[in-house]
C-alpha cells in the first residue's frame, strides 16, 4: 500500500481516529486487569494487556505515520529529512511520502547512497545477488527514493519494478496534469484564433496522454519499465514472473512506440498478452510473457541501417539475463518481429 492518490485531508481525520482508537485500547487493558486479577488470573492479565498494548502500540505508529506524511503533501514539503542515511539520499520527504508503503520508516532502514549508486554498474546476475540480501523494506526505500533506476534495472525484483513504474508513471501524469492547468491558462488571454486553436490541439495530446496513462496504473497492469524520454521505452509483462517457468519475450518492429501500450491497441503487446492467455486457456500455468519496447524503434526510412539495433541490442541481453538471474532454471524463449527479429539475432549472436 503507497500513499499516492490518497486524499491527505482523508488520512488525516483516519490517523485522529486511531489515535484515539489507540486511547481506547490502552483503557481497556486496564479495565481488564482488575477482575482477572481478583480471580487468581493474572497471568492471564498480564499476556491480555500486552497483547492490547501492543495494539495501541501499532494504533499509534500508524497515526504517526500518515501524520508525516500527511504533513509534506499538505505543504508540499520538499524538505530533506534529518542528516544520517538513509535520510541522507538526495530524495525529499514529499517523494518519501509518496513512495514509502504505509508502515516503513526510513530512518530505521541502513540503505546507503553508495550502495545504490553502484547498482547501475552491476550485472544483472549481481543486481540480483544484492537485492536477495535485501529486506522487502529496504527495497522499498531503494522504490521510493530512485524510481527512474529501480525501473530500468534488470536483475531487480519484478514487484520492485512494477512499483518503480507506477511511481514515474504518477508522476509524469502530475506533470501533464501541471501542463494542461497553464495551457488553459494562457488560453484564456487575447492571443488571438490562431495561438488558442494551436493551444487546444496541443492540450488536446496532453489530456489523452494523462488519460492514457491513469489506465496504465490499474492493478492488473504490471508496467516493469517507463522511461518517457524520446518515443518511450515501456516493458509490460502478463502472468507471474516469480513463479513462471516459462517466460516469453515480444520484441517489435520499426514505428512502435509508447501508444502501442494504451487499451484495445493490437500489435506487439496484443501477442504477448495472448501468447499468455492462450497458455492459460491451454491449462500452461507456469508461463509469462513481455512485451519489450527496450529500444527506439526506427522510421521506415531508419530501418534500413543497423542503429537502432547496435543501440538496442545491448539492453535486450541484459533483459534476459535479468530474467535468467531470478531463476536460473527458467526457459526464455525471444520472439523478434519485423527490425525487431534484427535486434534478437544481434543479440543472440553475442550470448
Amino acid at each position: 500500500m503507497t500513499f499516492a492518490g490518497i486524499n491527505p485531508t482523508g488520512l488525516q481525520s483516519l490517523g485522529n481516529s486511531l489515535e484515539l482508537r489507540a486511547d481506547s485500547v490502552s483503557a481497556a487493558a486496564s479495565r481488564s486487569k482488575s477482575p482477572l486479577e481478583r480471580h487468581d488470573k493474572g497471568a492471564l492479565a498480564d499476556r491480555i494487556g500486552t497483547s492490547l498494548s501492543s495494539i495501541a502500540r501499532q494504533l499509534r505508529n500508524a497515526s504517526d505515520d500518515f501524520g508525516w506524511r500527511i504533513e509534506a503533501v499538505l505543504r508540499q514539503d520538499d524538505t530533506h529529512g534529518p542528516g544520517g542515511s538513509p535520510w541522507d539520499l538526495p530524495v525529499s520527504k514529499l517523494e518519501l511520502a509518496l513512495g514509502l508503503p504505509i508502515g516503513v520508516d526510513a530512518r530505521t532502514i541502513g540503505v546507503t547512497r553508495n550502495e545504490v549508486r553502484e547498482l547501475s554498474e552491476k550485472t544483472p546476475a549481481e543486481v540480483a545477488e544484492y537485492f536477495a540480501t535485501q529486506s522487502r523494506n529496504e527495497i522499498s526505500l531503494i522504490v521510493a527514493t530512485h524510481p527512474r533506476l529501480l525501473s530500468n534495472l534488470d536483475g531487480a525484483p519484478p514487484w520492485a519494478r512494477y512499483a518503480a513504474s507506477d511511481l514515474l508513471i504518477a508522476r509524469r501524469i502530475a506533470a501533464l496534469n501541471d501542463e494542461a492547468d497553464i495551457v488553459r491558462e494562457v488560453m484564456e488571454e487575447d492571443y488571438g484564433p490562431l495561438v488558442v486553436a494551436g493551444l487546444a490541439g496541443y492540450l488536446e495530446d496532453v489530456e489523452v496522454e494523462a488519460g492514457e496513462l491513469r489506465l496504465w496504473l490499474r492493478e492488473d497492469r504490471q508496467i516493469m519499465l517507463f522511461d518517457p524520454d524520446g518515443d518511450g521505452r515501456v516493458v509490460e509483462v502478463f502472468g507471474d514472473l516469480a513463479t513462471a517457468s516459462d517466460i516469453g519475450v515480444v520484441v517489435p518492429g520499426i514505428t512502435n512506440d509508447r501508444s502501442n501500450f494504451s487499451d484495445g491497441t493490437g500489435g506487439f503487446r496484443a501477442n504477448a498478452r495472448h501468447i499468455h492467455e492462450r497458455s492459460q486457456e491451454l491449462g500452461i500455468d507456469e508461463v509469462a510473457t513481455s512485451a519489450w519496447l527496450g529500444y527506439n524503434t526506427p522510421d521506415h526510412l531508419g530501418a534500413l541501417m543497423r542503429t537502432a539495433a547496435n543501440e538496442g541490442h545491448d539492453d535486450l541481453i541484459d533483459f534476459v539475463a535479468g530474467m535468467d538471474a531470478l531463476d536460473g532454471n527458467r526457459h526464455v524463449t525471444v520472439i523478434g518481429h519485423s527490425y525487431g527479429s534484427l535486434v534478437t539475432g544481434m543479440a543472440a549472436g553475442e550470448g
